[in-house]
């Protein structure tokens, strides 16, 4: 396959031209905690302009933490704009990852670096309330700056 003079979706006026597209691998981590070993870590994105799309798996094989501070996410492959409102995100997976917590993930905060997953209050779910293994896999969206 040869371009020559980019690649235009929708039409072939300068605003359908794409400038901006990248894809690859990052390794998404649970930031902040502490006494977490993890089985596997593995995320993939897509960036289209200032849109960065996700997919993330992370597999913990051993948490021990007592950090009472909220699980944040991060290992993201761009910074995004720290406005809480740009993320996107959709919970895949959630098996054993907060034992016997009887809550569930209703929202996510971002803050440019790191997507934090919280309770249907919007309190932020503690890395002290995490299962000692368990996996979380998420899907999301967000603009850089």
């Amino acid at each position: 396959l040869y371009l020559s003079g980019g690649v235009y979706l929708g039409g072939t006026g300068a605003a359908n031209k794409l400038q901006d597209y990248e894809t690859g691998t990052f390794t998404p981590s649970l930031d902040s905690g502490t006494s977490i070993a993890y089985t596997s870590q593995s995320g993939k994105y897509t960036k289209i302009g200032r849109v960065v799309h996700c997919t993330a798996e992370i597999v913990v094989s051993n948490s021990s933490t007592s950090d009472g501070s909220g699980i944040q996410i991060g290992g993201l492959p761009f910074t995004g704009n720290n406005d809480e409102e740009v993320v996107n995100a959709s919970l895949g997976r959630f098996t054993n990852f907060l034992g016997g917590k009887s809550t569930s993930v209703r929202n996510w905060r971002f803050t440019g670096n790191v997507l934090m997953p919280l309770e249907s209050n919007n309190d932020n779910i503690a890395y002290n309330e995490v299962a000692s293994s368990g996996t979380i896999q998420v899907a999301f969206s967000y603009m850089t700056d």
